[in-house]
């Protein structure tokens, strides 16, 4: 049997790209069809076993706070902690400050502006089964990617490594990874970045990767929400 991870969700941005949507409401409370975007990806991962989850906070902190309790008080199956940034520390220094509140190892990091429809596809508990010698990034396909704006992010190759160029399938980082402890324990205490990580896992041809088999729903800007109501209407995944 498969042990899941604990799970940082990434939600202490400004979300500038929703421009006023952001100002009063944080950007991962945003609804699509109904529900906010955290509790979709929170529930795309409780549905895989995950039930220890630490939120981070600072853009409008409070409302995520209060979110988080009442998500914790109606899920008692599922233990909830929020890691409040008094600063913004950035996605490396955000993680390390919230990493003492998990135990496991690996640790899954997600972002909470995306998410594929429930019940389309189980990805972590292919993660795991990924070598553990450094980061496994959930990718999508470009075809598959509702409200992405951009190119591909990296080239996974046959052997599921990842690499900036080369032979291989591009494809979109989905915004997921399953990292080791120690790679985290790595990142910088107060503000930092974690692209530097990444960079040397690159570079040390560590960084690997696990394909989404299901649309992918990035909710950027304010227009992916009308794209991806339209993806859960149509059932695609």
């Amino acid at each position: 049997m498969t042990v899941m991870p604990d799970a940082i969700l990434l939600a202490a941005g400004r979300g500038t790209r929703m421009g006023a949507l952001s100002d009063q409401r944080p950007k991962p409370l945003t609804p699509v069809a109904g529900q906010p975007v955290l509790d979709r990806i929170a529930a795309n991962l409780a549905a895989e076993g995950i039930t220890r989850f630490t939120v981070t906070a600072h853009h409008l902190a409070a409302q995520i706070t209060s979110h988080i309790e009442a998500v914790a008080a109606s899920h008692p199956d599922l233990a909830f902690e929020v890691s409040v940034e008094s600063e913004l520390l950035g996605v490396g220094g955000g993680i390390r400050h919230a990493l003492p509140n998990t135990s496991s190892d690996p640790v899954l990091i997600a972002n909470t502006d995306a998410f594929w429809p429930a019940g389309s596809d189980r990805p972590v508990a292919r993660m795991t089964t990924v070598s553990r010698d450094g980061p496994v990034l959930l990718c999508a396909e470009p075809a598959r990617a509702v409200g992405h704006r951009g190119a591909h992010d990296f080239v996974l190759d046959t052997n599921a490594r990842l690499s900036r160029e080369g032979r291989g399938k591009p494809v979109i980082y989905a915004g997921m990874m399953l990292a080791p402890r120690a790679f985290l324990m790595a990142l910088p205490q107060g503000y930092g970045p974690i692209t530097p990580l990444l960079d040397q896992a690159l570079a040390e041809h560590s960084l690997h990767g696990v394909m989404l088999e299901a649309p992918w729903l990035h909710i950027g800007d304010p227009e992916a929400i009308v794209e991806a109501e339209q993806c859960l209407v149509r059932g695609r995944g």
